[in-house]
């Protein structure tokens, strides 16, 4: 979120490589993994209770007065907790899998610090994310995919983009009963719009993009011939886009103004999920 006009609403997209992948990590714990290589089709939702910290970066005229020159700044935002829904499905043959999750569009109200009486910033959130994915043991899968991640403040537009990979596990601990863990790490481009570009006129930045996710979960086998079983998990959901090489400027006393340095922005959501889903 660069300058003041993007503080008006936010749209985010995000297409990635795991984000449902490890719902299907948890197959071996439910007893899928000892019947010989069936099909696996799986659908459910999951329930993000989450908290967005964000940026902003201030005009250089209301950055940092040192003497007679100004330094535009990053300033925090934070959201107060929020609910986004993500309905997801899979697919499974053997070792083999891909999935896909979309979040749907999520509204918060980012507290800028920046401004003064730290006003309300209104943002919107959507997430959409593709995979595919492959068990090298029973309870460990590798998965590669690619995500993209916009958010919309205004008529501004700030897009992510890139490719992803990550590692699912899962490890039994009771009958039906298993803790899991997912870790990714994604390459990303980042397009902000022209009229939010840096201090050198870019609006074309390299990102970096980690996910971590560990919880619960159960499961159970149904006799039904079309719901073959049921898996609930509960965890911990932390994801962050961080954006580097933004130029900042600093601004005479004429009102020219310069590259001062480069600034990284750090974008993080994070909190409790809970997820439902049926395997078929």
């Amino acid at each position: 979120m660069a300058s003041d006009n993007m503080k008006q609403s936010s749209r985010a997209f995000k297409w990635g490589a795991w984000a449902v992948a490890w719902g299907l990590a948890l197959a071996p714990a439910v007893g899928l993994a000892d019947e010989p290589d069936p099909w696996l089709f799986s659908a459910g939702t999951k329930l993000w209770l989450n908290t967005w910290d964000s940026w902003s970066t201030h005009p250089t005229g209301t950055g940092v007065a040192l003497g007679t020159q100004r330094y535009q700044v990053v300033q925090a935002m934070h959201s107060g907790t929020r609910l986004s829904v993500i309905p997801f499905a899979s697919v499974r043959k053997g070792a083999l899998f891909a999935a896909a999750s979309f979040m749907q569009r999520t509204s918060y109200a980012l507290r800028d610090a920046g401004t003064p009486g730290g006003f309300d910033v209104n943002a919107d959130r959507q997430e959409a994310d593709v995979s595919a994915g492959w068990y090298v043991v029973p309870n460990v899968a590798l998965t590669l995919g690619y995500k993209q991640l916009t958010q919309t403040y205004g008529s501004d537009r700030f897009r992510w983009a890139g490719p992803l990979m990550g590692v699912n596990t899962s490890a039994a601990v009771a009958p039906g009963w298993a803790l899991y863990a997912t870790a990714g790490l994604g390459a990303m481009q980042a397009q902000f719009p022209q009229t939010q570009s840096d201090a050198q006129g870019k609006h074309s930045f390299r990102a970096g993009y980690r996910l971590g996710e560990f919880g619960i979960a159960h499961g159970m086998a149904l006799d039904n011939p079309w719901v073959r079983s049921l898996a609930f998990t509960a965890g911990y959901r932390v994801q962050t886009v961080t954006t580097t090489g933004y130029g900042l400027a600093q601004t005479a006393p004429d009102g020219s103004s310069t590259l001062n340095t480069r600034g990284s922005l750090v974008d993080t959501t994070q909190g409790l999920a809970l997820s439902l889903s049926a395997a078929f």
